[in-house]
């Protein structure tokens, strides 16, 4: 048996819902619904919101490169040093062990005493390679045994001729190339040194012997007139100048420096 409701019951549930149909439908009472459901919304958002800390800095990517100009801009005048910038090693003439062994790249050239010779160029060393027959040339016209252009860390000079000896009377030579130097800028360095080497054999012909050539590095004008004959041959010499010719060069320059030698 099943309870039912009283048609009196029903009737009043009918009027209490459409009361609460037009009260729900009044304009009013839908915007503070409205309001108040943004008013939950904005509130949950703030609570939400992560304060912020101290503002990190931002990469001006756009004023770095003047920034970086600017920090590596050099304090040297422009135009030529007073002080040589590149001075020859003098001092590092010293006795080695033994002769360094040639590469397997070396190029090799008979002197005119009949001995062998070698020249090489690391190609660790920007444009070095395109000198290599100027310096086999320039070896074999010379005393020298050999000569390596190769790279190193300077912390002074941008490049150092080394004139280095066994003690049994063999001669050789190494240039030393900063390996941080600018590849636009070892094009004549090279010069500049290869112009020592052929300095130093005009000087060998000057001298009675080897012994003697040797002693003249303790000369407190040598290094001053050996700079100022490197730095006029930067001007002209390439790597397709003749041996001879900067040879030849080189022995005019002696003639001129007068008795002090």
């Amino acid at each position: 048996m099943t309870r039912q409701a009283s048609p009196q019951s029903t009737a009043g549930q009918q009027e209490l819902t459409a009361s609460l149909v037009a009260a729900l439908s009044r304009p009013e009472f839908l915007n503070q619904i409205a309001d108040a459901m943004l008013d939950y919304y904005d509130a949950r958002t703030a609570a939400s919101v992560t304060v912020p800390g101290p503002a990190a800095p931002v990469l001006d990517i756009a004023s770095n490169p003047a920034q970086t100009k600017a920090g590596n801009v050099s304090t040297r005048p422009p135009g030529r040093p007073v002080a040589p910038a590149r001075p020859i090693s003098l001092h590092a003439l010293r006795t080695v062990a033994q002769p360094p062994e040639a590469p397997s790249y070396a190029l090799w050239s008979v002197a005119g005493d009949g001995t062998w010779r070698w020249a090489a160029a690391d190609v660790m060393v920007p444009t070095a390679p395109e000198w290599e027959s100027l310096a086999a040339h320039l070896v074999a016209s010379s005393p020298f045994r050999s000569l390596h252009i190769t790279a190193g860390l300077l912390t002074s000079v941008e490049a150092a001729t080394l004139f280095q000896h066994d003690g049994h009377g063999t001669e050789w030579v190494k240039i030393v190339v900063d390996r941080r130097l600018p590849s636009h800028h070892v094009r004549r360095v090279i010069g500049h040194e290869l112009a020592h080497v052929a300095d130093e054999t005009a000087r060998v012909e000057l001298t009675a012997s080897l012994d003697t050539w040797r002693s003249t590095f303790t000369h407190p004008h040598r290094s001053a007139q050996a700079e100022a004959f490197a730095y006029q041959a930067e001007e002209w010499v390439e790597p397709h100048t003749r041996a001879a010719d900067l040879i030849a060069a080189a022995r005019r320059h002696q003639k001129q420096r007068g008795p002090r030698r």
